[in-house]
């Protein structure tokens, strides 16, 4: 059977110092740590991907609150116009409730005047 061991030749093997050996491996380590900090992102990148992780919670979990809401208060959320013509329909309604409120007003202050100064021109002309 023949022997399967690496043939190095006549040469004796090679002997590599201890301190040489060392200094490969700090070589080697701080060239894996070079090549780590330049695939790193930088410190307004990291930021800006919190800053962005954050606005994307921020908004999906407002997008749930207003989801949670609408079901709480029976409007389907799929059918968000339709509140939004009855919240039109009850602001017109109220705008003009204030608007007679205030006609009705002015309409009274008016035949208020109306009547006093009628009163007095009445007394004036020597009616009774």
């Amino acid at each position: 059977m023949k022997d399967h061991h690496l043939d190095l030749g006549k040469d004796p093997p090679a002997i590599i110092p201890l301190k040489e050996l060392e200094n490969l491996a700090w070589q080697a380590a701080d060239r894996a740590a070079a090549q780590v900090l330049a695939r790193a992102p930088s410190k307004e990148e990291v930021e800006q991907i919190a800053k962005t992780a954050a606005v994307d919670a921020a908004e999906a979990a407002a997008d749930k609150a207003i989801e949670r809401f609408l079901e709480r208060i029976g409007v389907n959320p799929s059918e968000i116009g339709t509140l939004r013509k009855d919240l039109d329909a009850l602001r017109s309604w109220r705008e003009i409730k204030e608007a007679m409120v205030k006609q009705g007003f002015l309409s009274m202050t008016i035949l208020f005047i109306t009547g006093m100064c009628t009163l007095i021109w009445f007394r004036m002309s020597g009616g009774k």
